[in-house]
């Protein structure tokens, strides 16, 4: 197995839309441990991170699970993909609400093109057993949504607090 070191213009251009990613969804990434960045990021919006509902509390859980996924190669994510971890591959459909927020950011082309789509996860930051997220009372049950490109590269995009994006 050869490895090429990204060029300047590619790590500059983010992720690689368009390519069609085979079978595995991962491409040459299995073997690779994640790097995270940043690009993709939703600051505003109503699953930004700007929002105020973001507290201590998730930013701890928050850096707890990335450190988790950190320290394992990108083919054991299939393995993370449970309820006992709460991590979960996410499928993008036309008409759910994550579609409906990658929309602007990806495109129709993409999104209507699943070959095209890369591989999306999201992960609980914390759930209390038998409760569900409520906006209207104020009960939380953070999730966080991300892609892996190109290079291993996790992509965090959003921050959803009441588990409304793929309940």
């Amino acid at each position: 197995m050869s490895f090429r070191f990204p060029t300047e213009n590619t790590v500059n251009e983010g992720f690689s839309f368009g390519i069609d990613w085979d079978s595995d969804a991962y491409r040459n990434n299995l073997l690779a441990y994640p790097s995270v960045c940043y690009k993709y990021l939703q600051m505003k919006g109503t699953y930004g991170f700007c929002q105020s509902e973001w507290d201590n509390r998730d930013a701890v859980a928050y850096f707890e699970s990335m450190n988790i996924m950190a320290n394992m190669p990108i083919r054991e994510f299939w393995n993370l993909d449970s309820e006992e971890w709460h991590f979960h591959s996410t499928k993008v459909v036309r008409g759910q609400n994550l579609y409906k927020e990658l929309l602007p950011i990806f495109g129709r082309d993409v999104l209507d093109a699943p070959e095209l789509v890369p591989p999306f996860f999201h992960f609980a930051l914390y759930q209390d057993k038998g409760v569900r997220g409520n906006r209207t009372s104020g009960v939380k049950s953070p999730r966080i949504y991300f892609f892996i490109g190109d290079n291993a590269t996790i992509y965090p995009m959003f921050y959803d607090p009441y588990h409304e994006i793929n309940p």
